[in-house]
């Protein structure tokens, strides 16, 4: 196999070094830079972000919908039970524990 660049990855592995001996590139490789991120806050004072604007990992991966609903949920449920009390904030505080903050 000759020596094409972004091959490395396939070097590590010989079952698919052989399995793309003969693979031609559709176009050049390109290495993107990191994706992932993680907000260092995800609530204040009367707000908060969504589980997918708070951090994000991988696209491929991800479960971004079910995590996003439950974000709804959480925050529906805060907002429903403790808007108008002195709770409000310390369970806004537990949300964004329990996202990463």
């Amino acid at each position: 196999m000759e020596r094409r660049p972004g091959n490395e990855s396939l070097d590590l592995i010989p079952a698919l070094k052989a399995q793309f001996a003969n693979a031609r590139a559709s176009r050049p490789f390109v290495h993107m830079t990191r994706m992932s991120f993680r907000s260092s806050e995800v609530a204040g004072e009367k707000w908060a972000l969504l589980p997918s604007a708070a951090g994000f990992v991988d696209p491929l991966l991800s479960t971004g919908f079910p995590l996003t609903l439950l974000g709804v949920s959480r925050i529906a449920a805060i907002i429903e039970r403790d808007w108008d009390t002195q709770r409000f904030h310390g369970h806004l505080r537990a949300y964004a524990g329990a996202n990463g903050s």
